[in-house]
């Protein structure tokens, strides 16, 4: 080993996190030893060294002249022994208490973290909790189908956590209502959410021109204004149109800034109804954040559930449509339990697309979890490398393809002496003998009304059927 001052630490340089650099000049040797360790300049000790032998490197000088080594390394093999613990899966929506009305709510997750406590659970990981609402019905309940993946549910919120609340309300009624909608077997979600919608407006009008002035309001607001405005626009023109599905919003289907400034600025006619999303984004986030900081001080962690898809008629895809192939539907391949596949509908990405500004989207979706989380679930982490693709002229999963995939090429199937035949390895195959298997007695009114003879009892569909959204959307049309 050279002979270096060691007297004190080498502290490494995380400007490009989580990569960690240091330059070190060294004497001439024929090999170097060394270990990584954790050091806390603040207390001026170590924290940790690692494990085993030393990491050695040889052939510092070549041919008796100096060199410059660029040596790369990974995995800090750590003394101390790695987090282990047993944790519990749960939505939200399901941690029903005395004080919730009717469903589960943030706060009742300091109840959870009390009781994982008590029967040594470490973590508590919960559903997606983001804003699924497009229809106010219990149709909005599927909790990996956001709106958004920044603003979180109004389902959610605690409305006497809100100050002045019962004032508005009534004490009396608030009783009443809980006790009513706790009493049911199922969450009544069509009720409880628009119930939560009108009392929340009120409690909002009620304390509104206090409110907005507040530094606690503006802080949130200038924090998290980059999400938080259009999702409110969002949610405003959705409630305005009486759908969420942004083509049919006539001159505001096409995102553009302009419209931020023209209803939701603060001397605008629509700002009342634009900032009443703020108020329920600002208590929800409160009243997440203070679950997630009793859940630390009990020793759980509180974990999030990430999902791979955006909602087709999301903000994500309102604001920024080049980040997403609308034409494409993620999905799964057909498996011994689906035989037909999966079809999730989500737009997949455009990867290239979300490349130019270094993954932004993804940076900020990601950091903004980490509000309220110490931790989170990637839902379908392969998503990230392939994706099973199904054309959005189709239905079902096993229409689909992997995307990215390696492509069979004609030289391929040349090599083995397979001659390739398009219209037959590429095009649905239907023949007599195979319609009177699948449809008995219907057979005759199946090829008459979709199909055209191509050859002697062979057939292709009509070109007003050749897809199966179009089979469907003729199906449905039946009595």
């Amino acid at each position: 080993m050279g002979d270096w001052d060691t007297s004190s630490p080498l502290l490494l340089g995380n400007g490009d996190f989580p990569a960690w650099t240091l330059e070190i000049d060294l004497p001439a040797a024929d090999s170097f030893e060394y270990k990584y360790g954790l050091y806390d300049p603040a207390a001026k000790r170590w924290i940790d060294f690692e494990l085993g032998p030393n990491r050695r490197w040889a052939n510092l000088e070549a041919n008796g002249h100096p060199e410059f080594f660029i040596l790369s390394d990974e995995y800090f093999q750590s003394s101390l022994a790695p987090w282990k613990g047993a944790g519990v899966a749960i939505p939200v929506f399901s941690l029903r208490s005395e004080k919730s009305l009717g469903v589960g709510e943030f706060r009742d997750l300091h109840l959870m973290a009390d009781w994982a406590k008590k029967t040594g659970l470490r973590l508590v990981q919960v559903l997606p909790v983001n804003d699924t609402t497009v229809n106010y019905t219990w149709t909005d309940s599927y909790p990996y189908s956001a709106i958004t993946v920044f603003a979180l549910h109004p389902l959610f919120l605690a409305l006497d956590g809100i100050p002045g609340a019962e004032k508005v309300i009534g004490k009396k009624a608030l009783a009443d209502a809980r006790k009513r909608l706790n009493q049911s077997q199922t969450v009544d979600y069509d009720e409880v959410i628009n119930l939560k919608k009108s009392w929340g407006r009120k409690i909002y009008d009620a304390q509104a021109s206090v409110f907005l002035k507040s530094p606690e309001f503006q802080t949130f607001f200038e924090e998290n204004r980059y999400w938080l405005e259009p999702y409110a626009v969002f949610c405003y023109l959705r409630d305005r149109y009486q759908t969420a599905d942004f083509a049919q919003w006539k001159e505001h289907a096409v995102y553009h800034a302009d419209l931020l400034t023209a209803l939701a600025s603060p001397d605008k006619p629509t700002y009342p109804d634009v900032a009443f999303f703020y108020f329920q984004q600002f208590y929800l986030d409160q009243q997440l954040r203070q679950a997630t900081e009793y859940a630390r001080e009990q020793g759980v962690v509180l974990k999030g559930d990430l999902p791979i898809g955006i909602y087709r008629h999301s903000v994500d895809a309102w604001v920024a449509p080049r980040l997403y192939n609308m034409d494409g539907q993620a999905g799964a391949p057909p498996d011994p339990f689906s035989e037909n596949g999966q079809n999730w509908g989500f737009p997949t990405y455009e990867w290239d697309e979300m490349a130019k500004d270094n993954y932004q989207w993804w940076r900020d979706r990601m950091t903004f979890l980490s509000r309220y989380f110490d931790a989170y679930r990637i839902d379908h982490i392969l998503g990230f490398f392939r994706i099973w693709e199904i054309p959005i002229r189709q239905v079902e999963g096993l229409m689909g393809r992997f995307r990215p995939a390696l492509p069979v090429t004609l030289e391929e199937f040349q090599s083995r002496g397979i001659s390739f035949d398009e219209e037959r390895f590429c095009q649905p195959f239907i023949t007599q003998m195979l319609l009177e298997e699948w449809f008995d007695g219907d057979a005759d009114w199946v090829r008459q009304t979709f199909l055209t003879e191509t050859a002697f009892q062979q057939f292709a569909f009509k070109p007003e059927f050749d897809c199966q959204r179009k089979v469907e959307a003729f199906l449905e049309t039946l009595p």
